[in-house]
């Protein structure tokens, strides 16, 4: 374990196992509703949605992250200049996750972000096996509406239609994306997105629409000319193991809830992070993820309750077809962050309108991997 694990480890061990800070349940319905065109908000409060928020929030998440980022320039060559070409991203709410977003997407600067977000209302709204798109115009940011891009529809156009869909319901309760964009738009005022939901699907299924998805980036980025890092970007959302056995409906706590318990499901992160994520992206790499994560018998069933088990797998196995269809080398992943709710949290942006969706301690804590792509 790092001197960063120890810490975290420490920071669990005097979090008394019963603490509950004042949380809020999360969104069943939009907190704003949508209007011409203009995406309303899931959730005003695990998230920012206010300019004033975002320049609290981002630089004392900075700042205590500051010998991190320090640490990352030494041994892994990850500088101010760095840009990513596409990035692995937590979506928790910001009291618990914000030093981990730093790490994410400080580095992710193009002028276009696609993103792969999670369908958290799947289920419910009975979506699966195929994309979900959004017709909305703009999306709403701290710092004013952010232009969605005009490649969402180059990608509808290209995509076989029996790959994706138009759903504004569920692209509106969806927070995967909307606790992302925040950060996007603060390191890049002139930011523009395309959100695309990934809901339950086996892997052959996710393996052959990556595929056509890899090919159609490929030939947009040949025909626009577009640098990737720079023009183009992907930011993947993530929140890793959910663990415990305070979950409303479900319990996932092969190891117990003790230290101990806490301790080997991080070891289970790092084995998976080290393993799938980091190093060379291969299409086979992304495949025993997907098969390491999800019952690929029924995919509504975890293996491991990461909470980004499609919409990474998907957008990394689009991305090793789009190198392929570009004749460029593979691209190559690091890790950038590693932290839990309880190591991390809470952290004090009350007074700002931030709060949490749900209490953390070692029968129900979070864990969120940060991994950049070059």
């Amino acid at each position: 374990m790092t001197c960063r694990g120890l810490a975290q480890l420490a920071a669990a061990l005097i979090v008394s196992a019963w603490f509950f800070p004042l949380f809020a349940q999360a969104p069943e319905a939009p907190a704003v509703p949508a209007e011409n065109g203009l995406r309303g908000l899931a959730d005003i409060h695990a998230y920012a949605s206010k300019a004033e928020q975002m320049d609290a929030v981002v630089p004392a998440c900075e700042k205590l992250e500051a010998a991190h980022l320090e640490d990352l320039a030494k041994t892994k060559e990850v500088t101010p200049a760095t840009r990513w070409v596409a990035a692995i991203c937590p979506h928790d709410d910001y009291v618990y996750a914000g030093q981990v977003y730093v790490d994410a997407v400080k580095n992710v600067r193009a002028k276009t972000i696609i993103l792969f977000g999670v369908c958290h209302r799947a289920r419910p709204l009975g979506l699966k096996d195929k994309l979900i798109f959004d017709t909305f115009k703009q999306w709403r940011g701290p710092y004013g509406a952010i232009p969605v891009s005009p490649l969402r529809e180059d990608i509808q156009r290209r995509l076989p239609k029996d790959e994706w869909l138009v759903s504004d319901e569920a692209q509106s309760v969806e927070w995967s994306v909307e606790g992302i964009v925040p950060w996007l738009q603060y390191y890049n005022r002139d930011v523009t997105i395309v959100s695309i939901l990934v809901p339950h699907m086996d892997w052959p299924r996710t393996d052959a629409i990556a595929k056509d998805m890899g090919r159609v980036l490929a030939g947009l980025v040949k025909e626009k000319n577009l640098k990737l890092g720079e023009d183009v970007a992907f930011v993947m959302s993530c929140d890793a193991t959910h663990y415990g056995d305070q979950w409303d409906d479900w319990a996932y706590d092969p190891f117990g809830c003790g230290v101990e318990g806490y301790v080997k499901a991080q070891a289970q992160d790092e084995i998976l992070v080290r393993e799938f994520l980091d190093g060379t992206l291969e299409r086979g790499k992304v495949q025993r993820l997907a098969e390491s994560l999800v019952d690929q018998k029924d995919v509504t069933r975890y293996k491991v309750t990461w909470c980004g088990r499609f919409s990474v797998t998907f957008g990394l196995a689009a991305l090793t077809y789009m190198s392929q269809d570009l004749g460029r080398p593979p691209l190559v992943g690091v890790n950038t962050g590693y932290g839990t709710s309880i190591a991390l949290g809470f952290l004090p942006f009350e007074k700002l309108g931030l709060s949490a969706t749900a209490h953390e301690n070692l029968h129900h804590w979070v864990s969120y991997v940060a991994e950049g792509y070059r």
